[in-house]
C-alpha cells in the first residue's frame, strides 16, 4: 500500500486535475491526502471516479477548501467525520482485514487556530483507532525540520501539540526515510533559501498493523507546487524484496549543500584519500575516480 500526502495548491484547471491523477496512476498510489484544492464547489461531496473514492472535506458549498483523501475502492473507504471548515477529514479503511484510519489535514497558518486544530484532533482521535494522520501541518515541532526559524512552533502551540502528541501519536513515518534524502518537503517560492519539513505522515495508537517494512521518500520531481509529495510505502517483501524495491526508488535531494566551500574542500580531500588507497594517478579525473568507484562498489 502506498500513502501519499502532496500540497497540490489547487486543482481546479483541467491541466491542474490532470496532472494530480497522472501521479496517482502512474505511482499506482492507493491513498493520496491532496492539500488546498480550493475545489469549492465539491466541498463535503464522496465521489467515485476510475477505481477510487474521492472524499472532499468541509460541507457542501463551504467557504474552504483543505483536504481531499482519495483512497482505493478495494480499501472500502467509508467517512467517519469530516470537518465543516475543510481542515480535515477521518475515513475508515480495511487494510488486511483490519479497520483503521486515515486521517488528513491541512494546519492554518494562524497558530491560535492551528492550537484550536490540535485540541479539536486531540479529542477526535483519543478513542484508540489505529492509522495514519497525513497531511500539511504548517509548522515544525523541532529545529532540524528547518532552515528558518519562522515555522517552529512557540509555547503555547507547543504545550497543544505535545498533548496531542502524547495522546495520539505512536510514531513520525520520518524514522523510515531512505538515507540520501535532505528532510525538507517544502521550499518558500519566496526565499529560495529557505526549506522545511512542514509535510508529514505519522503512525496513530497502535503499530502492530502495520507490515514487515515500511519505505519513505519525498517526490521531488514536480515542478507545479512548491511542496513535494511525500510517499510511504507499506509492504511485506521482507530485507531482500525492501533493498531491491530501493533500488528501483527515484532518489532525490537538495543539493545546494554541495556548492558550499567547506563541503567542497571535505570532498577534496576525500577524493584524494580514495586517489591514493585504489592507486589512481593525482592527476586523474573525477570521471575516473567515478569508474573506479562503480568497479570497487
Amino acid at each position: 500500500m502506498k500513502i501519499v500526502t502532496w500540497n497540490v495548491r489547487g486543482v481546479c484547471s483541467p491541466s491542474k486535475k490532470f496532472g494530480m491523477w497522472k501521479n496517482v496512476f502512474e505511482g499506482q498510489w492507493d491513498i493520496l491526502c491532496a492539500i488546498k484544492h480550493k475545489d469549492h464547489a465539491k466541498s463535503g461531496s464522496f465521489i467515485q471516479h476510475n477505481g477510487y473514492h474521492v472524499c472532499y472535506a468541509g460541507v457542501t458549498g463551504g467557504l474552504y477548501s483543505g483536504v481531499i483523501l482519495i483512497v482505493k475502492d478495494t480499501l472500502q473507504p467509508v467517512v467517519v467525520q469530516s470537518d465543516i471548515h475543510g481542515r480535515y477529514i477521518v475515513v475508515e479503511i480495511n487494510y488486511e482485514g483490519q479497520r483503521i484510519w486515515i486521517v488528513g489535514i491541512y494546519a492554518p497558518n494562524e497558530v491560535s487556530q492551528r492550537i484550536e486544530l490540535w485540541q479539536r484532533l486531540n479529542e477526535v482521535l483519543s478513542n484508540g483507532n489505529p492509522g495514519f494522520l497525513l497531511g500539511d501541518f504548517n509548522m515544525c515541532s523541532e529545529v532540524g525540520q528547518s532552515t528558518s526559524m519562522h515555522s517552529l512552533m512557540d509555547a503555547p502551540e507547543r504545550a497543544a501539540w505535545d498533548l496531542f502528541a502524547i495522546e495520539v501519536l505512536k510514531y513520525d513515518a520520518w524514522l523510515w526515510i531512505n538515507g540520501t534524502d535532505s528532510g525538507y518537503t517544502f521550499q518558500s517560492t519566496q526565499f529560495r533559501s529557505t526549506w522545511s519539513r512542514l509535510d508529514r505522515i505519522y503512525i496513530m495508537h497502535d503499530e502492530r498493523f502495520l507490515p514487515e517494512v515500511l519505505i519513505m521518500q519525498v517526490y521531488r520531481g514536480i515542478a507545479s507546487s512548491d511542496h513535494f509529495p511525500v510517499i510511504l510505502e507499506c509492504t511485506h517483501q521482507g530485507v531482500d524484496g525492501f533493498k531491491a524495491l530501493l533500488g528501483r526508488q527515484s532518489l532525490r535531494f537538495n543539493s545546494s549543500f554541495l556548492e558550499h566551500e567547506r563541503c567542497r574542500h571535505a570532498m577534496g580531500q576525500l577524493v584524494g584519500e580514495f586517489r591514493r588507497q585504489v592507486n589512481i594517478g593525482g592527476a586523474s579525473s573525477w570521471d575516473v575516480c567515478l569508474s573506479n568507484i562503480q568497479r570497487f562498489a
